[in-house]
């Protein structure tokens, strides 16, 4: 084997274990590589077993990508939960299963936001512009660029700041990661249970 597949061959290796993407598991081989080199990707942290970013921009996208796609990328809220709810109700036989997927999208809601609590205002504050722009644009349009420039603008800066100072302390992302965690579990044996539901129903059917 050459060289360069070797190298390949141990970072698809270190990317299969870690899960890290390919630039990230290359840095870490060929740093491993160098003993006189300085790391420069962080080791990545765990709470409980549970793996997760380290403190700083990683972090920070990680946070922020959960709300956003759970809550405000046109997803209508609650990861979309609450839109298939209403299509269920209006099928007198998959009423309950239509109050299941209503009761989920509270939970994606609740999740979310827990990802950016209140007490970290860097974070909070990402929350609230990021719930505010698929407004302007579905209101507003063309007529929303500006305020929507300077929204991105500002969580672009705020994305800034959280990498040279991170809000939340080592405790405090402790916490918060375990908490996200037992959320995420309730909210799988939720879902496992609204689609043998739906699977029920259409057996039925």
């Amino acid at each position: 084997m050459t060289t360069r597949k070797h190298l390949k061959a141990r970072v698809r290796s270190r990317m299969e274990k870690t899960g890290e993407r390919y630039a990230a598991a290359r840095a870490h081989v060929v740093t491993e590589a160098s003993p006189a080199a300085t790391p420069t990707v962080p080791a990545t942290p765990t709470v409980a077993g549970i793996r997760h970013f380290p403190r700083g921009r990683q972090l920070w996208t990680g946070l922020t990508s959960l709300h956003r796609f759970v809550e405000a990328y046109f997803t209508g809220g609650g990861l979309m939960r609450p839109m298939v709810a209403r299509a269920l109700s209006r099928d007198p036989t998959l009423a309950a299963t239509g109050e299941r997927y209503a009761a989920l999208g509270a939970e994606w809601t609740a999740l979310a936001r827990a990802a950016l609590p209140d007490d970290a205002p860097l974070l909070a504050e990402a929350r609230t512009i990021q719930e505010r722009v698929p407004g302007l644009f579905v209101d507003r349009g063309p007529a929303a660029a500006d305020e929507l420039r300077a929204a991105w603008a500002r969580l672009a800066e705020l994305s800034d700041e959280a990498a040279a100072e991170f809000p939340l302390s080592e405790a405090e992302v402790s916490e918060l990661v375990a908490d996200l965690a037992a959320r995420l579990r309730s909210i799988h044996a939720a879902e496992v249970a609204a689609l043998a539901d739906l699977r029920e129903a259409a057996s039925a059917g």
